[in-house]
Parts: structure tokens; C-alpha cells; sequence
């Protein structure tokens, strides 16, 4: 198991994409973020049950046999994750106001730290230069 945590520098940028996004959708309020663990519904063997590491539970670039096991606090994931034997890691973040769920956002690792980040249907709304 190799384990990798963000920089503070990933994490600004992720809670400054956070909040552009939830406010672009029509937020209100104060903004959450929650991260999502998922759980691959097919059982493969091979992977594990539950992770907030994505890619440690399918092997689909789709996630399709995959599905929400349940959020955490953002701080689970600022504490540190699991990655890929090849240091890779994808998270999908659940953004919330007052009223409820806004949106999804995803990050990407690599072994260098935070490479992109996605916004629901749009994809690499950032990207590491």
C-alpha cells in the first residue's frame, strides 16, 4: 500500500475549484465538500471493497461498476490516501449548500501531487502546467 497525502497548495486549489464551480451552478450559502467512497458492485476479487481512492476499486475508466458506498469530511481525504501501485489516485468530491447537493467535482493524483480537476460534465476545468 502506498500512501500519499496532499500538499496545502492541492488543497487550496481544490476548495478554490470547489467553490467556483458550486457558485457557476447557483449556490447559496456556504459551500461543503464532502469525498465520496465508492464500492465496485461487481466484487471483483482483485479489488478492494470500499475506497475513496476510485481507482482502487475498478479498473473502468467509467467507474461504471461502481457506486456510492457513502461521503466523508474533506479532512479523510487531507489526512492522507491510498494509491495505485503506480502512485495514482481520483476522488470524487460531493458539493453541498444550504439546500442540498450542487454538484460533483473530481481531483487526479499522480506520485507529483494534484494533476487535474473536473467538474461534473466538464473535464480538466484545471490542469497542472
Amino acid at each position: 500500500m502506498i500512501m500519499q497525502k496532499p500538499s496545502q497548495a492541492d488543497i487550496k486549489l481544490i476548495k478554490t475549484y470547489a467553490r467556483q464551480v458550486a457558485r457557476d451552478l447557483g449556490a447559496r450559502g456556504r459551500i461543503t465538500m464532502r469525498v465520496g467512497t465508492r464500492y465496485n458492485i461487481d466484487n471483483d476479487p482483485d479489488l478492494e471493497r470500499t475506497n475513496m481512492n476510485i481507482l482502487l476499486v475498478t479498473n473502468d475508466p467509467d467507474w461504471d461498476d461502481t457506486d456510492l458506498y457513502d461521503t466523508d469530511e474533506f479532512s479523510w481525504f487531507t489526512r492522507g490516501f491510498e494509491t495505485t501501485p503506480d502512485g495514482r489516485a481520483l476522488f470524487d468530491f460531493y458539493l453541498y449548500d444550504d439546500e442540498g447537493l450542487v454538484c460533483n467535482m473530481q481531483a487526479e493524483f499522480d506520485v507529483e501531487g494534484l494533476v487535474a480537476i473536473h467538474a461534473d460534465l466538464e473535464k480538466n476545468i484545471w490542469v497542472r502546467g
